[in-house]
């Protein structure tokens, strides 16, 4: 027996409202991209070749640093500053990285963070500093002493830029008093994090 139109319908209405609702699936968070990542001394302090996106959030970018120690002065390839044998004094390098927005979107933040240690003992001094260029903007991150740590941001929200390139120089000092003191001074982790928002619907149609 066939079944009327209305009927049918109302069983179709019926039956779909029996149904659960199925869950929307949110959109995948939008991830940035780190290129041409390049440092100023090869070989010491920052090492651009294991400087990575992390693993855990695609959208910090983690310092690599170099180790081991150089075969002719035989002193240490790490970013430490130390007046200790086979040690430079002064360190200081500079990592550069281009950031790009996905599709419809555009950076709109970007954090540094670092830690580090230092230690001082009789006469001496250990103390750094660190400063950046966003974009066409630098600014002074800091300052940083015994316990090695700075942090920063750049607010790039009025900016709408899905490109940016940024350059963060990192420099450190260690003094002490010949035979009477020691200073030691090292960065040991630095980040970058980046916030991405998405652009408006007045420049996405000019795009």
């Amino acid at each position: 027996m066939s079944m009327r139109p209305a009927a049918l319908l109302a069983l179709v209405l019926a039956t779909s409202a029996a149904l659960p609702a199925q869950a929307e699936v949110p959109p995948p968070p939008p991830v940035a991209t780190f290129a041409q990542i390049t440092d100023a001394v090869p070989g010491r302090w920052i090492d651009a070749a294991t400087t990575a996106p992390s693993a855990a959030n695609p959208n910090r970018l983690v310092f690599g640093f170099s180790t081991g120690s150089d075969p002719k002065s035989f002193r240490t390839n790490a970013f430490i500053a130390s007046t200790t044998a086979f040690h430079h004094p002064n360190v200081m390098d500079t990592l550069r990285f281009v950031v790009s927005a996905p599709a419809g979107y555009y950076v709109s933040k970007i954090n540094y963070a670092q830690r580090g240690t230092a230690t001082v003992s009789r006469i001496g001094k250990a103390a750094g500093g660190a400063q950046w260029v966003v974009g066409d903007t630098p600014a002074d991150l800091g300052i940083f002493g015994t316990n090695g740590a700075l942090t920063g941001s750049m607010d790039l929200t009025d900016r709408f830029q899905s490109v940016v390139p940024v350059s963060i120089t990192i420099g450190m000092h260690a003094f002490a008093a010949p035979s009477v003191g020691a200073a030691t001074i090292s960065v040991s982790a630095a980040e970058v994090d980046v916030e991405l928002l998405p652009l408006p619907s007045t420049l996405l149609l000019g795009r």
